[in-house]
């Protein structure tokens, strides 16, 4: 793929991307909002302490998981797709993705700070606990293996993948006259875009996705095992926790991706930029990985309700046929 089409995945290159006056303002204003109710919620429960939130140990009446870490596992899953996506594009050649990899790549990285203010907001004094973090973390804790290998190795392979990926859209974009051209030319970091630099910059990324890959798969099944090798839990304890993290990862993500392809496609105006081929190929991805999942969970609910230990029994039937059921089935 040559320089030029390269540069024509950026929403900030498209001359007809005139983003819509009235749109923006609407999108940026529901925006401002929903944070200002966020930072007033998180402010009330920082001054009553995060009882506010029905947070209790377990026994006495709440829940010691709450939405926070709901949220957190719902934004790290989610980032799979941000990755996955740039990582198949580059290593199988395929052009009908590449307009979305830059919106995939900013899709995971801003899940993945998403997800790290869950964990800190969970913590109730955030910033005393990162204060105390090196004095009493426990490396042993499969939480802590989990948490630093995606909220900081993750965050930051994307960011290098972000930052290199893009020099030669850098590069072309700082050659043209405009406000951000300073930013441009820091970003290329001296690259010229001549014959020679276009193909160190494929085999560099070709080899970076190529290490990204298992980073992907690792991160994920990991998060997947903090869940499964829990044997006191009913119903967590399976050795599908992890394949299954993984491909309802890839579920999450996709889905989660073609909803922020066609906001920003419609925001934009980019019709002409981002086809619906490139949407068409992530809703073929997303049936494919829909029907594996759900392989995987009736695979899962058999083996719960035919031959398991008693407890595993009676939560799946109260899952499938209790008070849980109209959850479940929709």
């Amino acid at each position: 793929m040559d320089a030029q089409a390269s540069v024509e995945s950026l929403p900030t290159s498209a001359p007809s991307g005139e983003v819509s006056r009235i749109g923006w303002w609407v999108v940026a204003a529901v925006c401002l909002v929903l944070l200002g109710l966020g930072l007033y919620s998180y402010l009330y429960e920082h001054h009553h302490g995060g009882i506010a939130t029905d947070m209790r140990n377990p026994g006495y009446g709440g829940a010691a998981w709450g939405l926070y870490i709901i949220f957190d596992i719902f934004f790290v899953g989610v980032s799979f797709a941000g990755f996955a996506v740039p990582v198949i594009a580059r290593l199988f050649d395929l052009e009908v993705l590449r307009p979305v990899t830059r919106i995939a790549q900013l899709l995971t990285l801003g899940c993945l700070l998403a997800a790290a203010a869950c964990v800190m907001a969970d913590q109730g004094r955030p910033f005393d606990a990162m204060a105390k973090l090196p004095r009493l973390a426990r490396p042993s804790s499969p939480f802590f293996g989990t948490f630093t290998m995606i909220e900081a190795g993750y965050f930051f392979s994307g960011m290098v993948f972000f930052f290199l990926g893009g020099r030669q859209d850098a590069a072309l974009l700082a050659s043209r006259p405009g406000r951000l051209r300073w930013l441009y030319r820091w970003w290329a970091s001296g690259y010229q875009d001549t014959p020679s630099e276009r193909g160190r910059h494929r085999r560099v990324m070709f080899w970076l996705s190529l290490g990204v890959l298992p980073i992907l798969v690792i991160a994920h099944a990991t998060l997947g095992f903090v869940f499964g090798i829990q044997g006191g839990r009913p119903g967590w304890y399976s050795a599908s926790q992890a394949p299954a993290f993984v491909v309802l990862a890839g579920l999450s993500g996709t889905g989660m991706l073609i909803l922020v392809t066609l906001g920003v496609r419609w925001l934009f105006r980019l019709h002409d930029r981002v086809p619906d081929a490139a949407v068409g190929w992530l809703g073929n991805a997303l049936w494919v990985l829909a029907i594996t999942y759900l392989f995987l969970m009736v695979s899962e609910s058999l083996t719960a309700t035919y031959a398991s230990p008693d407890a595993d029994r009676a939560l799946a039937r109260e899952i499938m046929f209790g008070h849980f059921a109209p959850l479940f089935w929709l």
